[in-house]
C-alpha cells in the first residue's frame, strides 16, 4: 500500500512538469482528494500544496461520494425536480388565477409545509417567492346533489373585470386584459385604440374583437354648433389698453376717457359681459372715495346692495381712503369746496348716513 502511494503521488509530479512543458496550469485549489472504499488517511500534493480530502464532490452535475452511493445524487436530483414542478404549479395558478380569473382554490390549497406530498424525503429550499402551493386532492363538491362543474366554473368570473382594448384594423387585433396596468400600456401604445370595461368576458371578447373606425380617428366627435349670437363689432381690449384707460382715470383726463370709450366700449365690459376689473381689490367706491367725487359716493353707499366695508389690496376701506388722492388745489373737483377737508368731512358724513 505504501508503494502504491508514493506510485500515485510520482505520477501527480509527471503531470505537473508535463503542464508546465506544454504551458498547461494545473489549478490546485480546485483539485480534490476522496478516497473511495479504503480508509487510509495518505495525503497528496500538486506543487507542494496539499488537496483537501471530501467525503463527497460534485462534479459535471454529478454528485460522487466516497462510499459510491447514488442517496446524495438523488436527494439533490429530487429537489431540482420539485422546484421545477413547483415552479410550474405557481406558473399555473398565476395563468388560471389572473389572466383567465379561475378561483384555483378549488384545485390547490396554500400551504406552508416543507414535504413534499408523497415522498420519503424532506425537501425544502429557500426561495423569494412568497406563493407556496401544495395538490391536495379536490373535495367530495363532485359527489354533492345538483353540482355542476361548468356552472361552478363560470361562477368564478361573476366579479371579475375585463379591460377590452378595441385597434384600428391598420394596427392588430385588440385584446382581453384582466390587470388594467397591462390594458394601459396597450391603449397607449395604439394610436386610436379604444379602452371599455366589462363584467363578463364574452361581451368584453366582442368589444376587442370589433375594429375602430378609422374614418373618425381625426375628429370622433362632431362639431359643437356655434351659440346664434350677434357677435361684438369691437374686438377686446388689450392689456396695454387697459393701463393707458386706468392711468388716464387716475389722471383725472375725462376727455381722453371719453374717447377711448367711444372708440372701443369693450374697455368697460369684457367678452362675458361682466364689468372689466382695472385693479383687484378696488371698487368704485374706493375709486370715487379716494379721488373726493362726492355725487359717485353719495349714489354709490345710497344703493341697497352695495358694501361700504370691502378692503382693498391694502387693507383699506373706501372711508379710509376719502381725498387722499388730492394733493393740490388743481385736482379739487367741487367749486363749492374750497379745501379737501371740507371733502373729507362731506364723504364722511355721506357714510355716517348710509350706517345709520
Amino acid at each position: 500500500m505504501a508503494a502504491d502511494h508514493l506510485d500515485l503521488q510520482a505520477d501527480l509530479d509527471d503531470l505537473v512538469r508535463w503542464a508546465r512543458e506544454w504551458g498547461l496550469e494545473i489549478n490546485a485549489r480546485k483539485s480534490a482528494l476522496m478516497h473511495i472504499g479504503h480508509g487510509n488517511s495518505y495525503r497528496y500534493t500538486i506543487e507542494g500544496k496539499p488537496l483537501p480530502c471530501v467525503q463527497e464532490h460534485k462534479d459535471l452535475g454529478v454528485v460522487l461520494s466516497h462510499d459510491l452511493k447514488t442517496t446524495t445524487h438523488c436527494k439533490a436530483a429530487a429537489v431540482k425536480g420539485f422546484c421545477a414542478t413547483r415552479g410550474d404549479l405557481i406558473l399555473t395558478f398565476r395563468i388560471f388565477n389572473y389572466d383567465l380569473c379561475v378561483d384555483m382554490s378549488y384545485f390547490f390549497t396554500p400551504s406552508g409545509t416543507n414535504n413534499l406530498q408523497g415522498h420519503s424525503k424532506k425537501v425544502s429550499k429557500p426561495r423569494s417567492n412568497e406563493l407556496k402551493v401544495s395538490p391536495s386532492h379536490v373535495s367530495g363538491m363532485d359527489s354533492k346533489p345538483g353540482y355542476d362543474s361548468d356552472d361552478e366554473f363560470f361562477d368564478c368570473q361573476s366579479e371579475a373585470c375585463f379591460y377590452a382594448v378595441a385597434s384600428p384594423l391598420s394596427k392588430g387585433q385588440g385584446e382581453v386584459f384582466v390587470d388594467p396596468k397591462r390594458a394601459y400600456l396597450k391603449l397607449r401604445g395604439i394610436t386610436g385604440a379604444r379602452l371599455k370595461l366589462f363584467a363578463n368576458h364574452v361581451d368584453a371578447n366582442k368589444f376587442a374583437n370589433t375594429p375602430v373606425d378609422e374614418e373618425n380617428l381625426s375628429n370622433p366627435y362632431p362639431p359643437s354648433p356655434k351659440a346664434d349670437v350677434e357677435s361684438s363689432p369691437y374686438p377686446s381690449a388689450s392689456q396695454q389698453t387697459l393701463i393707458r384707460f386706468r392711468s388716464m382715470l387716475d389722471s383725472g383726463n375725462v376727455d381722453v376717457v371719453k374717447q377711448m370709450v367711444d372708440e372701443n366700449p369693450m374697455i368697460l365690459v369684457t367678452t362675458s359681459d361682466t364689468p372689466t376689473i382695472l385693479q383687484n381689490f378696488e371698487t368704485p367706491l374706493h375709486f370715487a372715495s379716494k379721488y373726493g367725487h362726492i355725487e359717485c359716493v353719495s349714489m354709490l353707499a345710497r344703493h341697497p346692495l352695495t358694501k361700504l366695508d370691502p378692503r382693498n389690496f391694502a387693507g383699506h376701506t373706501p372711508v379710509d381712503l376719502a381725498a387722499t388722492r388730492l394733493t393740490s388745489q388743481e385736482k379739487i373737483p367741487h367749486s363749492d369746496f374750497d379745501c379737501p377737508t371740507n371733502i373729507v368731512n362731506r364723504i364722511l358724513q355721506i357714510f355716517d348716513e348710509r350706517y345709520n
